[in-house]
């Protein structure tokens, strides 16, 4: 569960696109999450 908490977390830094490359590691996080 803190997992999902952190992969969340870590969407918002990409959602708010203040890095490119948070943003990049973020989508990768993301699309992981759909593949589950």
């Amino acid at each position: 569960m803190i997992a999902l908490s952190l992969s969340v977390q870590t969407i918002h830094v990409c959602r708010s696109n203040f890095e490119i490359q948070t943003c990049r590691t973020c989508r990768i996080t993301y699309t992981k999450r759909i593949s589950i």
